[in-house]
């Protein structure tokens, strides 16, 4: 993996503004509610449905019911509102009716689909310099968001129409504030479940001396720093208001999540001298074990199994009432 071409404060910021500018081509940046029906031969099965509905103009959709309890769009719409607080690019999130072909009227949220190459790979030795900052600004905003679901499969590859550059987004954040009810320790082990985040699988090349410029985490939690903390406790509190009916867990929520702003970056501080000392002492046998666990973990996310895995899941974790989801 070559160092990270793009460093400077102007190189990310034009990469985060070729981002903005495929989401603006795409009309997949705006707000407010749309009506959809569905693409032909689809329906809304199993216990994480989810189809591809056209609205009036035929521009394409990804649309999600609305499941009891996961409060799914709350989640979106936070990560999203404190994401562009932030000026970190993020795809629409819109209320949502989708009308089936038998006229039956479903209700919940959907994001516009976004032209792409794919996913991102699972190796980030094949990413490119775009492709890793996005990687570690988005570090920074799981960690500050509680949303470690955070895989490369998570993540699309739009092209920059101008220059022809491959760049990366994540556009799923349903799991913000999941982490918080477990709140565990920032290290290069931290995940969601199975499927390890991509910037983890990036901090394993880089404790084996692979040279990885971290400019753009630091730029994000620099950008992080600067949201005023009434915009941002504003913006926790759209999704707390809803997920916590009573005032006082709803305090302490919103509580939790402004100490999680202020000590960011002390947090990644400790984290990534973590990494420099394992880079320069040399991976543990234990750690390497780790990493192989984390390679296959995130190979088996791409699996039909995992989905199901992750379909019962849902099931069981959405009657639990806590932080989670």
């Amino acid at each position: 993996m070559g160092r990270v071409a793009l460093d400077t404060r102007n190189g990310l910021d034009a990469e985060r503004e070729a981002v903005i500018a495929v989401l603006r081509n795409e009309r997949a940046d705006g707000r407010g509610s749309v009506s959809l029906r569905p693409v032909t031969g689809q329906s809304l099965t199993g216990s994480s449905p989810k189809m591809i509905g056209i609205d009036r103009s035929g521009q394409r959709f990804l649309f999600k019911p609305v499941r009891a309890n996961s409060f799914a769009y709350e989640r979106e719409v936070a990560a999203r509102s404190i994401r562009e607080l932030a000026k970190q690019p993020t795809v629409a999130v819109l209320k949502a009716k989708m009308t089936l072909d038998d006229g039956t009227v479903v209700h919940g949220y959907a994001k516009p689909m976004v032209g792409t190459r794919g996913d991102l790979e699972n190796d980030p030795r094949d990413w490119n310099a775009a492709q890793i900052h996005c990687v570690l600004q988005d570090a920074a905003f799981a960690e500050l968001l509680g949303n470690y679901d955070t895989r490369p499969g998570q993540y699309i590859t739009p092209v920059d129409a101008k220059t022809g550059a491959v760049l990366a987004l994540n556009v799923d954040w349903d799991r913000t504030f999941s982490e918080y009810a477990k709140n565990s320790e920032l290290s290069r082990f931290k995940r969601h479940f199975v499927a390890p985040p991509a910037a983890s699988l990036l901090y394993a090349q880089y404790v084996r001396g692979a040279p990885v410029d971290f400019s753009a985490l630091w730029d994000a939690i620099d950008r992080i720093d600067r949201v005023k903390e009434s915009d941002y406790a504003k913006a926790v509190n759209g999704f707390a208001k809803v997920a916590f009916p009573d005032s006082d867990a709803r305090k302490v929520f919103v509580a939790f999540a402004m100490e999680r702003k202020r000590t960011l970056r002390h947090q990644f501080k400790e984290a990534i001298a973590a990494l420099d000392e394992e880079r320069a002492s040399g991976v543990s046998r234990v750690n390497q074990l780790r990493d192989l666990e984390f390679q296959g973990s995130a190979r088996f996310a791409d699996s039909p199994a995992y989905r199901q895995i992750m379909a019962v899941r849902r099931k069981v974790s959405h009657r639990i009432p806590n932080f989670g989801g």
